[in-house]
């Protein structure tokens, strides 16, 4: 991100620290079910109320430097309300130095759920070796939320030693889908196989695509078909498999193989178009 487009991205800072994301900013006693994001905020703030804070934490990510990135960090890990941390964590994915990993890392056990999504965000944005194995670790998390976000983020920041964990959530959330859409969980899941994983398995990947629907499965696929280090023969076994379902979704997905031969190879785009033609051709 260079420095003008941190510039913006920070000056929406404050409607996000004044902006409680879901309970955040309650102040009411805990609810009876004790759910940690309608508790009231037990952090020490030093007498500041959230407002000067986040006016504090914008001063010192206008810096856009370490110390900038330091002096939140610090703010964070003494303790501070919680919408104001929602904004420390804000700041740190916008400045996205490693200096606020530590911060993040605590953040990412936090207790709210809210909060916890906040440090997802700045995880993914500052993607140290340490914050993307926590982030691998978050898809076991107890709010679906926080899963969720967290493959959101594994699928862009993700690499090879996130493929097992992942693996293993999406089998175990392909095993309990229910419906035809699927799920965003196991859809984010299968795009970090496919983008990061080997070709065994991409080729694992693919013996799902009768188990999952083909909306968790395509985005991914279309990665794999893209990867510059997947073979040839490969490629084509996976546009030859999808398009043995024979539907139009799929005959979308072959299409545009067919169309963009320099993205996914000349062997791929010619089976993609004979397989999209023989779909029409049956229609």
């Amino acid at each position: 991100m260079n420095h003008a487009s941190k510039l913006v991205a920070i000056a929406v800072l404050a409607t996000l620290g004044a902006r409680a994301p879901d309970a955040l900013a309650q102040t009411a006693p805990a609810a009876a079910n004790d759910d940690p994001d309608a508790a009231p905020d037990d952090s020490p703030s030093g007498g500041a109320d959230a407002d000067q804070l986040v006016q504090v934490i914008q001063a010192a990510a206008l810096t856009g430097n370490a110390d900038g990135a330091r002096a939140i960090s610090r703010l964070l890990v003494n303790g501070i309300p919680p919408r104001a941390a929602a904004a420390g964590l804000d700041a740190l994915g916008v400045l996205g130095r490693a200096e606020g990993a530590q911060a993040v890392l605590r953040f990412l056990e936090h207790r709210r759920a809210s909060l916890r999504r906040h440090a997802v965000a700045a995880a993914q944005a500052i993607h140290t070796p340490e914050l993307v194995a926590a982030l691998a670790a978050k898809l076991g998390d107890s709010d679906q939320r926080v899963r969720v976000e967290a493959a959101t983020a594994l699928s862009e920041v993700g690499g090879a030693r996130e493929v097992a964990v992942a693996f293993t959530a999406f089998e175990r959330d392909v095993d309990a889908m229910q419906g035809a859409t699927g799920s965003p969980y196991a859809h984010e899941l299968a795009k970090l196989i496919a983008r990061a994983g080997t070709a065994d398995h991409v080729t694992r990947l693919l013996t799902f695509l009768r188990r999952a629907p083909f909306a968790t499965m395509s985005d991914a696929l279309t990665l794999a078909v893209r990867r510059r280090d997947i073979n040839d023969q490969l490629k084509v076994r996976i546009v030859n498999d999808v398009g043995n379902l024979a539907t139009s979704g799929v005959r979308g997905f072959l299409t545009a193989i067919a169309d963009a031969p320099r993205d996914f190879g000349q062997a791929a785009s010619r089976a993609a178009r004979t397989a999209a033609d023989r779909i029409s051709a049956s229609e």
